[in-house]
């Protein structure tokens, strides 16, 4: 089957102001085309007006809302997760090795979502320090040890196991190392807990599945989503359902299906040949400094999820093996 390779991809679109919510949709068989959204069937089986157009289950690409700048993560208090998603909210409660997070969602207000723990990478329970920075950068956080840590609202840092989060959310049990008990610490003196990365589990949907971007900077994959052109019906990757007004969605990407992002493919080889002698690796779906990749469109600054990062010259290079008809991106300077 032959496939399409994708880089960053963006819509660039100018269009007078309509009462419709109009969406740019982009399919393996045709070229991006305008619209608003009718409904969505199961398998991504797209319909839209202004003007008439169908998309058939599996063929749909992305999908953006025209004129909606891709928003960065939320900057507040959130739960990140392994896959990348970002649930803006607050702990709800704990229940073994897994919890529930009242996730804001914009204007669809809290929705109780569920988590297993070893898909936790961090739980913020303050704005970031800076919230454009990935997980794998926090300098107390020690990615060698397999341990747990806690960054206290005072500034201290403490290493060592969680035990357990109360049912009701409000505290949790850690063992420092080198202590011999654990301690009941109050989630009110909690900055962030930062989960060992060596328990980490990313479960992956099988078949398409999409990663969406709302409005607020929730990033979140979703299993499967419909619509009827007037709420979006979406059931998460992690289990749990909800309804999402039509207009809170900014973006959505089809994963596992006709479109590959080079981002997840490994390259036959790669050079970097730095300007000077400082060298800046480059990173997949990231920018060469670890931060998000953010390019400057004709609609404004965007954030970007997916796409490479790279520095000086870089050349990569990939063995598609036949497999891929044509190649799309969008190329800039962070």
């Amino acid at each position: 089957m032959s496939r399409i390779l994708t880089a960053v991809v963006t819509a660039i679109f100018c269009l007078p102001l309509q009462a419709q919510t109009l969406w740019q949709f982009d399919s393996a068989r045709a070229e991006p085309r305008t619209g608003a959204l009718l409904r969505m069937d199961a398998g991504f089986a797209v319909a839209t007006t202004l003007p008439v157009l169908e998309f058939a289950a599996g063929d749909l690409v992305s999908l953006r809302q025209v004129g909606v700048l891709r928003p960065a993560r939320t900057a507040g208090p959130m739960l990140m997760l392994h896959n990348g998603d970002c649930w803006p909210g607050s702990l709800a409660v704990g229940s073994g090795l897994a919890l529930e997070w009242n996730a804001s969602l914009g204007n669809a207000g809290a929705t109780k979502l569920s988590a297993a723990l070893p898909a936790v990478r961090a739980i913020w329970f303050v704005p970031l320090p800076d919230p454009d920075d990935d997980a794998a950068n926090f300098r107390w956080v020690d990615p060698a040890k397999k341990q747990d840590a806690l960054l206290m609202r005072n500034g201290d840092v403490q290493k060592g196991t969680l035990g357990e989060i109360a049912a009701d959310g409000q505290s949790i049990r850690f063992k420092q190392a080198g202590d011999s008990d654990a301690k009941t610490i109050p989630v009110e003196q909690l900055a962030a807990i930062a989960f060992d990365p060596s328990l980490a589990r990313n479960r992956i949907p099988k078949g398409a599945y999409v990663k969406a971007v709302l409005r607020n900077g929730t990033r979140i994959t979703l299993a499967s989503i419909t619509t009827d052109g007037k709420t979006w019906q979406c059931k998460a990757a992690t289990g749990g359902e909800f309804p999402l007004p039509l207009a809170e969605m900014v973006s959505l990407d089809v994963m596992q299906g006709k479109a590959t992002d080079l981002g997840d493919l490994t390259p036959k080889s790669a050079k970097v040949e730095p300007f000077n002698t400082l060298v800046w690796n480059w990173q997949a779906n990231r920018s060469v400094k670890g931060k998000s990749l953010w390019l400057t469109t004709p609609q404004g600054e965007e954030c970007f999820d997916r796409g490479l990062g790279t520095h000086s010259k870089t050349t990569l290079e990939y063995d598609l093996a036949g497999k891929y008809r044509y190649f799309e991106a969008l190329v800039g300077l962070d």
